[in-house]
C-alpha cells in the first residue's frame, strides 16, 4: 500500500504519519518509486523552473 500511495503522489512524510512510523527511513523501506513518478515529479519541477525563469 505504502508504493501505491507514494506512486500516486502522495507525500511520503504524510505516507509516514499514516503509517505510524516515527523514523521516515522505516517508510522508506516499504516505498519504491516507480520510474512514471520519477518522470512526472521531473516534468513538474521543470515546469515551475521554466516559469520561474521567465517571471524574472
Amino acid at each position: 500500500m505504502a508504493t501505491q500511495l507514494l506512486n500516486a503522489g502522495m507525500d511520503l512524510v504524510s505516507i509516514q504519519d499514516l503509517l505510524g512510523h516515527t523514523r521516515i527511513k522505516t517508510t522508506e523501506r516499504y516505498t519504491k518509486v516507480s520510474n512514471v513518478k520519477v518522470m512526472k515529479d521531473y516534468f513538474k519541477a521543470i515546469e515551475l523552473v521554466m516559469k520561474r525563469s521567465t517571471s524574472n
